[in-house]
């Protein structure tokens, strides 16, 4: 087995998306993480975290990605941040989470008299991603991605749990996603999982740069599906109306059913003012909105309205208003006719409304597309499930997007 350096230089320099070299660098990298809980740290930063402890300077690269996660970790910090960088916005005066926006020059000449400083690289999109990495390179400055600062730092279950670190998890579950991998229907299914459990377990975005897919294939472009003019989909986080869009483009507009599922007060509006362009048209009777949530029962929960993709529901918990409680549907009890597609995207909720649509599924075997991004075990759990009702379903597997979002399970 390779030792934790070896597998470390390996698994970071170059990626190979052949299935079989894949497994392997799986495996090496399981085992690499399992025996070194610091694995894919890289070895400057870690000399600074054991000098400095909890005192570690960061310096946070961009200000429209991940950082903000960083910024609103529950409990202490285990780090000092001192600044956050954008070269678009320093001249403002803005602040970020009450500090101060510098730019990359200033960032320079400040790690240049503290060789203790860490950046880290927030940036979700390639270029400026790479670029603030060269910088970091060019100037011999210890620099973190976002996924090594939650395992540097250890801050698994402080953040956000949509972007804890998976490594420990999936390093306990190598024969589960082995049996997966057996599973899926396609060579290019396969590679993807590899790329995002070797991504997960050494915190490397290269493996995602190999198999990615662009955002606009998510759903109904993805190579798995095929669509036809008597389409009656379910739109489970139906959000802003794109996956009412997709359907539109892919069928030109020749589909019977629509129902959009969507608790999220903020997007409700905007998916009435959807409806209300469709208004006289033959769309309007084959559109629905109903403005709850799905799950395994009827009840009640509290959610986070915030607009767009990212409202999900609170822990029970956690601090609320009652304006903030919507209500959880089952999808059995909310359609009125027989679905041919499911689309699912519910910030972690997907598990439960899979048990809220059983019998669908067991009657119908509809087309699934389940985001499965969320959590740690969803590519288990959700793939586990559906497969306890219909076990005849293929199974394909995609990434959309250059980072950790947007990994989608297909069912057909």
């Amino acid at each position: 087995m390779l030792n934790c350096m070896t597998a470390r230089t390996n698994l970071q320099s170059k990626t190979d998306i052949a299935p079989l070299a894949m497994a392997d660098h799986f495996l090496a990298a399981a085992h690499a993480l399992a025996a070194d809980p610091m694995f894919g740290i890289p070895p400057n930063v870690r000399e600074v975290i054991a000098r400095c402890g909890n005192a570690t300077k960061l310096v946070i690269l961009g200000t429209k990605g991940f950082g903000a996660h960083l910024m609103n970790v529950r409990h202490e910090r285990p780090c000092d941040v001192i600044a956050a960088v954008d070269d678009f916005r320093y001249h403002s005066g803005a602040l970020y989470y009450g500090l101060p926006i510098i730019s990359t020059d200033r960032f320079i000449e400040l790690a240049r008299h503290d060789r203790d400083l860490v950046a880290l690289n927030t940036c979700r999109y390639d270029r400026p991603k790479r670029f603030f990495d060269q910088i970091c390179r060019t100037h011999d400055i210890p620099h973190l991605n976002f996924e090594q600062a939650v395992r540097a730092f250890s801050l698994q279950d402080k953040v956000d749990y949509r972007v804890d670190d998976w490594g420990a998890d999936i390093a306990c579950n190598i024969p589960a996603f082995q049996r997966l991998a057996q599973r899926l229907a396609d060579d290019y299914s396969v590679q993807t999982l590899y790329a995002v459990l070797n991504f997960h377990l050494t915190c490397e975005p290269e493996y995602y740069h190999e198999v990615e897919r662009p955002y606009s294939t998510l759903y109904f472009r993805s190579g798995l599906l095929r669509f036809s003019d008597s389409e009656k989909m379910v739109d489970c986080g139906a959000s802003i109306g794109e996956s009412l869009t997709g359907l539109i483009g892919v069928t030109k507009g020749s589909f019977e059913r629509v129902w959009m599922i969507e608790p999220d007060r903020i997007n409700l509006q905007t998916l009435q003012n959807v409806l209300r362009r469709y208004a006289g048209t033959s769309f309007a009777s084959r559109i629905t909105v109903h403005g709850c949530g799905a799950g395994e029962s009827t009840t009640q929960a509290p959610f986070n309205h915030e607009g767009g993709h990212g409202g999900f529901v609170k822990p029970t918990d956690a601090d609320y208003e009652p304006a903030d409680l919507i209500d959880i549907r089952p999808i059995d009890d909310i359609i009125d006719d027989a679905p041919t597609f499911i689309k699912m995207d519910i910030e972690g909720s997907e598990l439960s409304a899979l048990k809220g649509a059983r019998q669908v599924i067991s009657a119908h075997k509809p087309k699934l597309a389940i985001s499965a991004y969320h959590r740690s075990t969803d590519l288990l759990d959700l793939t586990s499930y559906i497969l306890s009702i219909r076990p005849d379903y293929q199974i394909g597997l995609r990434h959309h997007t250059p980072d950790r979002w947007d990994t989608c399970l297909y069912f057909y």
